[in-house]
């Protein structure tokens, strides 16, 4: 990574904010190196002269700058993803908080949880199980849950 007094560290910065604010992810100062790297790959690929004419590519509502931001959502998410994948989260959720949110929600009987980066969809079906292996009774609820993440082919595998 050049030094943070570059003009392209700047752009890699700017890039990075540009990121921020489309998807929700921040790159910590100690990843933009490589980011920087990957971004310069990208222009290479793309055949573009410099990481300014990225980010004016990143920045355009156009279908190509749509197509760059879901290979870029690939690149930069967590694709991750199994049944129970973090114990930890499970225990908790099945020892306090699910049963706190079922006695708070029991008079409507209705339940929404939203699983947010799920990739592929492990950790949704994870909760589903949980729920019906712990409280088979919602079976008479209204229950959902929803399963999202930024890059879209991982959702696609979930689908």
């Amino acid at each position: 990574m050049p030094s943070p007094f570059s003009p392209r560290f700047d752009r890699v910065t700017a890039i990075a904010t540009l990121i921020a604010q489309r998807t929700g992810l921040y790159i910590r100062e100690q990843d933009r190196a490589q980011l920087g790297r990957h971004l310069q790959s990208r222009c290479r690929t793309l055949r573009l002269a410099s990481l300014a004419a990225y980010e004016q590519l990143l920045a355009a509502a156009t279908p190509a700058s749509d197509r760059e931001w879901s290979g870029l959502s690939k690149h930069l998410s967590n694709t991750e993803s199994y049944f129970f994948r973090d114990r930890g989260q499970f225990q908790l959720l099945e020892k306090h908080l699910l049963p706190d949110l079922i006695t708070r929600q029991r008079p409507q009987r209705q339940l929404r949880l939203w699983s947010a980066g799920c990739a592929t969809g492990e950790e949704p079906y994870s909760l589903a199980i949980l729920l019906q292996r712990l409280w088979p009774e919602l079976t008479q609820w209204d229950c959902q849950i929803i399963g999202t993440d930024i890059n879209l082919a991982a959702l696609a595998q979930a689908a």
